[in-house]
Order: C-alpha cells, then sequence, then structure tokens
C-alpha cells in the first residue's frame, strides 16, 4: 500500500480545484481538508525478527516467536510478517 501525508494530499487537491474551476473555492477546499483531517492515521508497520526456539528431541515441535508480540509460531518456516501482528521480520 502507497501512502501520502495528509499535507500532501491537501495541497493536491487545492492544486486539482484551481485547474478544474479555474479559480480556488475556499469553501470546498476546508471542506476537503476537514474531512482528510478527520481520517485515522495508519500506525507505522513494526520491525522485529524471528527468535527460534529448537527442540532437540521433537523437531516437529520448534517453534518461532515474534520479538514483537511474543506470539509463538509451531512451524520453523520463516514468514516475512508475523500473522498475529502484522510486523515485518527482518535480520536475526
Amino acid at each position: 500500500m502507497e501512502l501520502i501525508s495528509r499535507r500532501e494530499a491537501i495541497n493536491a487537491f487545492i492544486r486539482w480545484n484551481k485547474k478544474e474551476f479555474g479559480y480556488s473555492d475556499l469553501n470546498r477546499e476546508m471542506r476537503f481538508i476537514d474531512e482528510i483531517e478527520s481520517l485515522p492515521t495508519i500506525e507505522e508497520r513494526k520491525v522485529g525478527h524471528w527468535i527460534k526456539h529448537f527442540d532437540d528431541m521433537f523437531p516437529g515441535d520448534s517453534t518461532i516467536e515474534c520479538s514483537v508480540c511474543h506470539e509463538e509460531q509451531y512451524t520453523t518456516i520463516d514468514d516475512n510478517f508475523c500473522p498475529n501482528c502484522g510486523a515485518r521480520m527482518k535480520g536475526e
């Protein structure tokens, strides 16, 4: 998903408004700004890594743990994202 800042969205609308109508409509622009400002913010994605827990006696029971939410997964396959909290997994 691509993200843009609220300020960029507002400036783009103001430019479009002037181009489309040939003038700036302050009422329309202020309503748009109010609408944009009321939208919820998007959390910045967390970055973590997998903590591996090997079981020597029962390798099938080995787990990996998310360093962000500490949820354990009963698998030895490293995914790029934690299925529990959505953190991006990088490094060790």
